[in-house]
């Protein structure tokens, strides 16, 4: 193989993120079936390159598994307890502070943590500095998993920066103040605020907001039109610190270097200089990527070897997926890898002119992850980049010029709004014209994987014109993936579902049935339900079911997003919508709905249980944390582990407040139970026949 280090950082890559995700005993089969594997294969030198890739695979797992357990572990013994965190603070911001934990006290008990916890410290009248040694009461939390399709979550998002917990601070005591001085992460987050200052000075509004976001990546500033404005015209990723950044720094501090004759002196100060801008933004996922390749880049260019881009992109990867395995959680550097890999590979395959060519490559290789996550697929990305890309670089080196030099800022300042205010006007018309945004549900995995592949083939098809046989074959294996899943997608097209969605710190259940009538049942969580709606690209709710009084006025929120056409909510409950029709029912009473039987039966302490009969199967939805009688169902919810009900079911299913030491009382020996907080939403396919699929939104991971 002419380039083999791709391989073996996709190995190590992917095994990072075995890692991160399955069990430890899932992790150690594999491990033990792979060298078992490689010591009973006769060794020679063909097979190195696969030894090779096979150990940094288990490198990768037990790096990804070491991560995963030491920075979430110490804090699941004391989920949702009250405790002491002693540690140091590494970041402030307003109402929050970043602390390294030192340890956990609790009963008088010092535990061992060593990973980082953000401090929410609305609470408190108590400021610190950077560098202090505080210690600080409150109740602990872990970050929400994912818990339905299409939203990732926050868990790996925030491990992805070293934050594994997250404390609101009731009480804070200062232990030792800061005595350091010299200290480059100070020196970083004085350097940034003194940016956001200058800026705050001179360019108020959204066009300073914007100027901050494509200096530094904050966005804290963006209105919400301009966030939306940037998203539907396919902007974001301007104001995210990447490779486009660095290049224009690197441009900009190369012709003060050019004064200097010795190379690796003018190298020496561009990796300085890249390092400080890394500091100052701080340290970003896709800014950290591109410095690393940048970094890359010098070292080969100084010592005279080929310069390969797609060995400098995964290396990067692999580096900085073993330094810390969560960055591949986050969707910044995802969409930074993906697009800097459709630019080297299909950067010269459409037209003549290069800036045309990376835009198309980098919106075909971004467009499924964005789809995924954002639930759009925007076109006018194609055209935007194009037309924004000159004014970038003018934003960002005079942006750069007049915070190094305040005093100019009186000059520079006019011509900054000029630029960024085209910039928006720019985002705001595309993001108006409706055609170039098109709505999409999040893609399924094997949808995803179809369209990687499918990239794949356009790589061999433009640039590899010689692999005609290996065009063959994967278009033929897609073609009978796409007739197999089409065919199965047909089959099940006709079938019921029932979805038990994770939500926070409420319950809900999705119901379609055959014939695509969609109704939703749920107490409260309305901003959790509206936000899964969205990820399926449901538009239109035809019922909305109100299994309690509470939380009425937060129901605002999903007919704000989502076109409702009926509510039925408990007799005597005060509400009033636009464009809806509001029903009241009874306390026992049958609703009928295009096929589906839906019994509530409500209860004087203002919730209801609903039991769903639909084609040949029934599900009882629990919310009734008092109710004593017997649940007999196919599927059963409970919603919480207060219930004391007898359960004669085939499925148990768990919700969110169900505490994981507990199981349901009296269940009957046999039923599956399935908990909502270690699989996420889990959705029920149900045929004539009966239960026909069970889909759980993950595996029991981190």
């Amino acid at each position: 193989m002419k380039r083999p280090l791709p391989m073996l950082a996709a190995a190590g890559v992917f095994g990072v993120w075995l890692g991160i995700t399955l069990e430890p005993q899932i992790l150690i089969r594999i491990s033990a079936v792979l060298l078992i594997a490689i010591m009973i294969k006769r060794f020679n030198a063909k097979s190195l390159l696969v030894t090779i890739s096979v150990l940094l695979f288990c490198v990768g797992l037990i790096r990804g598994a070491y991560v995963k357990d030491s920075g979430f572990n110490p804090y699941l013994a004391f989920e949702n307890t009250k405790v002491t965190i002693l540690g140091e603070v590494v970041s402030i911001a307003p109402q929050y502070a970043t602390v390294k934990c030192f340890g956990i006290l609790k009963e008088d008990v010092l535990h061992k943590a060593q990973s980082k916890v953000l401090i929410n410290t609305t609470k408190i009248n108590q400021d610190f500095n950077f560098r202090d040694i505080i210690a600080v009461d409150g109740i602990i939390r872990l970050y929400e998993q994912m818990p339905y399709w299409g939203e990732t979550g926050s868990r790996g998002f925030y491990a992805s920066k070293g934050i594994f917990a997250s404390l609101t601070a009731d009480k804070a005591e200062l232990i030792e103040e800061n005595h350091i001085r010299a200290d480059f992460l100070l020196w970083g987050s004085n350097a940034r605020q003194h940016i956001k200052n200058t800026i705050d000075k001179y360019l108020p509004g959204d066009e300073g907001a914007l100027i901050k976001g494509i200096l530094i990546g904050d966005k804290q500033d963006f209105s919400t039109d301009l966030s939306n404005a940037f998203r539907l015209s396919g902007l974001s990723h301007i104001v995210a610190v990447s490779g486009l950044h660095i290049g224009i720094f690197i441009m900009f501090i190369s012709f003060g270097t050019s004064l200097f004759s010795s190379r690796k002196l003018q190298a020496f100060i561009m990796l300085l200089m890249i390092f400080i801008y890394v500091v100052i933004a701080d340290f970003q996922p896709s800014i950290l990527r591109a410095a690393v390749m940048a970094a890359y880049g010098l070292a080969i260019e100084l010592s005279k070897l080929r310069k390969d881009s797609l060995c400098a992109l995964m290396g990067a990867t692999l580096l900085l997926s073993f330094i810390n395995p969560f960055l591949i959680c986050n969707i910044g550097f995802i969409l930074s890898f993906l697009a800097t890999l459709g630019i080297v590979l299909l950067g010269g395959a459409f037209t003549k002119y290069k800036l045309a060519n990376a835009g198309i490559a980098a919106f075909l290789f971004t467009a499924p992850i964005i789809a995924y996550s954002f639930n759009t697929i925007t076109l006018a990305a194609l055209f935007t980049s194009i037309l924004i890309s000159p004014l970038v670089v003018m934003a960002l080196l005079l942006g750069l010029l007049m915070c190094a030099l305040p005093p100019l800022g009186v000059l520079i300042s006019p011509v900054l709004f000029c630029i960024s205010h085209v910039m928006i006007i720019i985002s705001k018309v595309f993001a108006s014209i409706k055609f170039l945004t098109i709505d999409v549900p999040s893609p399924s995995l094997l949808v995803m994987m179809f369209s990687f592949a499918g990239l794949y083939l356009l790589y061999l098809l433009l640039v590899k014109k010689g692999s005609k046989l290996k065009f063959a074959v994967i278009a033929t294996f897609m073609l009978l993936f796409i007739i197999a899943g089409s065919v199965g997608y047909a089959v099940a097209y006709k079938n019921a579902e029932i979805t038990f969605i994770a939500t926070k710190y409420s319950n809900g259940v999705y119901i379609k049935s055959p014939n695509c009538y969609n109704i939703i049942a749920a107490e409260s969580g309305w901003y959790d339900i509206a936000n899964f709606l969205c990820k399926k690209n449901i538009k239109k709710l035809d019922t909305v079911i109100l299994t309690s009084d509470k939380n009425i006025s937060a129901l605002n929120y999903l007919t704000d997003k989502v076109k409702v056409s009926s509510i039925y909510a408990p007799l005597g409950v005060s509400l009033s919508l636009p464009n809806t029709e509001v029903l009241f029912y009874n306390k026992a009473q049958t609703i009928s709905k295009d096929g589906i039987n839906l019994e509530l039966l409500y209860a004087d302490n203002g919730c209801a249980n609903l039991k769903i009969a639909s084609l040949s199967s029934t599900a009882i939805f629990a919310e009734n944390r008092y109710s004593s009688n017997r649940l007999d169902a196919d599927i059963v919810f409970i919603a919480s582990d207060l219930q004391k009900n007898a359960v004669n079911a085939n499925y148990a299913v768990l919700g969110m407040q169900y505490k994981r030491e507990f199981l349901p009382a009296q269940a009957t020996d046999g039923a599956e139970i399935l908990r909502i907080c270690d699989l996420g939403s889990i959705t029920f396919r149900i045929n004539e026949k009966g239960i026909a699929a069970v889909k759980k939104t993950r595996m029991p991971f981190y």
